[in-house]
């Protein structure tokens, strides 16, 4: 007779800790779905504005420039903004701001980069 209880309790803990199993793997896969589809939605395309320039993206020609005591960087064209930066040019060496000022050329986008990782705070 014992062991028919204790055969009886096993089969039912056996039963509840696959439930809770089942329902754990459910409610992970439903904050899985939420939690991306979420993000997905932050992960929106970000609007862009038309400007006066006539620069294509895929020629890697930029210049530096300064606007409002920083730096800016323009694509080949010099009117459409590439990005404003957060560098400020007085913070840079005295012959870089004198670049900076008549418009510095940059070659490509692995020197701009390199540019940046230097002087970004």
């Amino acid at each position: 007779m014992k062991s028919r209880y204790s055969i009886g309790i096993f089969i039912a803990a056996w039963i509840v800790i696959t439930g809770l199993m089942f329902l754990y793997q459910d409610s992970y896969n439903h904050t899985k779905e939420r939690y991306l589809s979420g993000k997905q939605e932050l992960v929106k395309k970000e609007e862009t504005a038309p400007t006066g320039g006539t620069a294509k993206q895929e020629e890697e020609i930029y210049y530096l420039a300064e606007k409002d005591g920083y730096v800016i960087i323009y694509l080949a064209d010099q009117k459409t903004v590439y990005d404003r930066t957060s560098i400020s040019v007085s913070d840079l060496p005295t012959h870089l701001q004198e670049e900076i000022r008549r418009k510095k050329k940059i070659p490509d986008i692995k020197t701009l980069y390199g540019f940046l990782e230097n002087y970004s705070s």
